[in-house]
Order: C-alpha cells, then structure tokens, then sequence
C-alpha cells in the first residue's frame, strides 16, 4: 500500500531520529516514505478524528532528557554554571575525605571531576565557565597567602589567582565572558578602607575597580555580557542610605542604578543576556509586603517583576538564558505550602517550576528528583542547572526544541479540508513538529493523485 492518506482517512507515520524543529511540511508531488529502515521504527498510523491524543513513548525521546543527579564528593554539592550548549557544569562539592569545599567540573563522559585546589590549599568553590567549558572561575583559599582569591582554571594551566584590588586580602570571581577572557567578581581593597568593590579583570588590564554607586561603600558583580563590555551586580547607593540597589556597568556610562520594585529598598542584579540589554536578579517588592521578587529588566520596560509560582511569596532570578528570553532562578510554590523550587520563567509560558517545565515537555520527573533553586541556564535556555531538595546538584534539561504531547486537534487543524474520494488538498501550516529535519524524498506520484509528507519525533 502507498503510504499516505487512505480511504479511510487514516494517515501512516514512520519514526526516524532527528536533530532540529521545522514547520509541517507538505507537498503535493511527494509521497509519505520510510526515511529509516531499523528495528524500532515500527510504523505509526493515526487516526485524525478518533484519536484525541498523541503520547509520545518514553524510549522514543531525546536521550539526556529530564533532572540527573549529579552526586556529590561525600556529601552535598550545587551546580552554579553550565556551558553554552549544556555539556558542561560546574559547581561546589563538600569532600567528605578532606571536610572541605571543593570546586568540580562535570561532563557526562567524565562525571564530576574535583578540580584541585590553588598553591597547595584545598577550598575551593566553582562560580562561572566560559561557553566552551574550557574556562572556570570561581574562588579558592591560596596556599601561599592563606586567604581565599579569585581563580580562573584551564586544563593546561590549572587554577591560576587573579589577585586582589589595592593589596586587598581577598578576593572572588563569580562570572566569565563568552570566551574567558574577561573575568568579573569582587575583591576587598585595604587603600579604599577595606570594603569590597566589584572588578573586572583581563589579561591586559588585570583586575580594575568598577567602583560605586554615588559615593556608596561597597560593590560586587555577579554577571558580564558575552564580550564583556557590560557588567552588572549590586552597589551600596551613597544617595540612598547606602542601600543595595542592582547596577549596570560599561566602559562609557559607568556604574548605573537599575532601582528597586516599586520603591522597595534593596535590589541585586545577577545575571545579563549576551548582548547586556537583558538584566535579571532579584528585589524587594514594595506592592508586595516587600518580598522578594525575581526581576528581568530592560531599557525600553525598567525592572518588571516575574512573579511566584502559584501566588507563592518568594522569588530570585539567578540566570539568563543569551537572548534574554529564558529566566531561571528559585521561587516559593503557593500550591505546595511555599515549598522553594526552581523555577524556568518566559514571556509564553511564565513562572513554572523546573519539574512542571519538564512534565510540560513530556517528560517523567522521579518523585525523589524535587528541584530547590536553579543557578544557571545555557545559551538557549533549554538546560538548567542548580540544587536538588537533596542538596545535591542537578543538570535538567529537554531536547532542544521541546518534546511531549501533540494533540491530533492541533494536527488535523494544521490540515486543510479534505476532498472527495479520500485526497486531501493541503494548503499550509504553523503546527511546529519538534525535531524534523532534512529533506523529503522526492517521488513522483500518479497524475491526479494528491499526497503529502510530513516529519517528526514519535
């Protein structure tokens, strides 16, 4: 039988593996083949109007889908950083062998491998990596000073101290550019009284103050935009108290205030999009009883507040994904009793917890694999890092485009109507099939004949 649409209505699908997204595609001169002969690609057939529902099988999806423990070293352990494309974490680990904290690099063909220490000392924790894995940096206590410094790590030349500011005494790195080359944190600076300010360091330049906002006592970066060029972090404000308030830097405009939610009185800017238009943390809501409340922050929109999930009362957004559209953090779940989770945020779908954010996307999440906070997202958002309510860290994630369910309503809707005598006249769809890719195979069909093709995950 040819494949396609029989006279019956009935509509055969064969599986195949796929890698990216594309729209349902139709033809009228190609018809329905195999594209994969092997053993588990049984054909599928759907019936458009009697089948309310497509699940699709568990084996057929994305390997690598789904929250994995990432164990530890003896004890708990965080992941704070994840590379671009989600191959690699880092994070911090308690090694049970030496009771300390130790920084730990993970890659799924090597597990979580514990990075060393700095000159000899052994705590260490990992904060940032660059977006091909190859750079970390993080904090670590020297073995030379005894007190704790900024690092910046590769496999070639291990865990290397960045110094401090002013013959300060220490110093961390919480972030990384896009290709390691432009480190910021923040270091304590004996020549300015003492305090901490943020810095921003580089080969050339080494580690440069950024200073504060208005004359205030204090400052720390937490994120730098993918070339580096813009900074973001929280500053005591000299003309507010020296209250915390979330700032934004660059090289022309300084240091600049991002204010609060709604005349709160702190606010902490975490993370940046790559190209720093896109600004998220966390800040008192002054509508809201002064919570805590995750914020993204644009030029064009100020600080808006993202919410809590299900009308909890405690929200924090601690990463971006590179376009700014992908926000993650940890938030209060009012329909669980304020329990504190992870949460995936974006303008669609809003604030939901890692665990709904996979089930939504097909995906089975264990009863023992509850998310608690998320660190980190890679460049397109489709993975997550953080802590489980275990206290071990985490790696989540879906296949790039999604997966899950795919209703035949929506299917059958991307469809035009159908003719007499069983052919269907297809005209054009939206309905996003998660994964097709390559080309159909181009055959030839009898004259006044109508048929089609289409390509997917099943």
């Amino acid at each position: 039988m040819e494949s396609g649409v029989n006279s019956l209505g009935i509509l055969e699908l064969e599986t195949y593996d796929v890698s990216r997204k594309t729209k349902l595609a139709m033809n009228s001169s190609t018809c329905l083949r195999p594209l994969l002969a092997r053993p588990e690609a049984a054909a599928m057939w759907l019936a458009l109007t009697a089948v309310p529902m497509l699940a699709l099988p568990q084996a057929a999806r994305a390997q690598d889908t789904g929250i994995t423990d990432l164990g530890g070293l003896g004890g708990w352990s965080a992941a704070n950083g994840v590379s671009g494309d989600g191959s690699v974490v880092v994070g911090v680990a308690y090694d049970s062998t030496s009771d300390e904290d130790h920084a730990f690099r993970w890659t799924a063909a090597g597990g979580m491998q514990d990075m060393g220490g700095l000159n000899g000392g052994g705590w260490a924790w990992a904060n940032g990596v660059s977006s091909d894995g190859s750079v970390v940096v993080g904090t670590a206590t020297d073995g030379v000073s005894g007190q704790d410094r900024a690092f910046r790590w590769t496999e070639a030349g291990g865990m290397e101290s960045l110094g401090t500011l002013g013959h300060g005494i220490s110093s961390s790195a919480t972030a990384v550019s896009f290709d390691g080359a432009v480190v910021v944190g923040h270091s304590n600076d004996v020549e300015e009284g003492g305090y901490d300010y943020a810095f921003r360091w580089t080969v050339a330049d080494g580690m440069v103050s950024l200073g504060t906002l208005n004359g205030g006592q204090a400052s720390v970066a937490y994120g730098v935009s993918a070339d580096g060029s813009v900074v973001v972090g929280s500053a005591a404000d000299g003309a507010f108290g020296n209250d915390e308030r979330a700032f934004r830097w660059t090289e022309t405009g300084g240091m600049v205030s991002l204010g609060t939610l709604n005349g709160s009185g702190y606010s902490q800017a975490t993370g940046v999009s790559f190209d720093g238009t896109v600004v998220v943390g966390g800040s008192a809501d002054g509508a809201s009883g002064n919570f805590g409340r995750a914020f993204r922050w644009t030029e064009t929109g100020g600080m808006v507040s993202l919410g809590t999930i299900n009308g909890g009362n405690y929200s924090w957004a601690n990463g971006v994904s590179a376009d700014g559209a992908v926000v993650v953090g940890e938030a209060t779940d009012g329909a669980s009793g304020n329990a504190v989770h992870a949460f995936r945020w974006t303008k669609a779908g809003g604030m939901q917890s890692v665990e709904d954010w996979l089930i939504g996307s097909g995906i089975d999440v264990a009863a023992d694999l509850q998310t608690k906070v998320a660190n980190g997202t890679n460049t397109d958002g489709s993975v997550v890092v953080g802590q489980l309510q275990n206290d071990h860290a985490f790696i989540a994630r879906v296949a790039k485009e999604g997966g899950g369910l795919v209703t035949l309503e929506d299917l059958q809707a991307s469809l035009a109507a159908t003719a007499g005598g069983g052919a269907m006249i297809l005209r054009s769809s939206d309905l996003l099939i998660t994964g097709a890719h390559s080309r159909p195979l181009s055959r030839r069909v009898e004259g006044g004949k109508n048929t089609f093709w289409m390509t997917g995950d099943w």
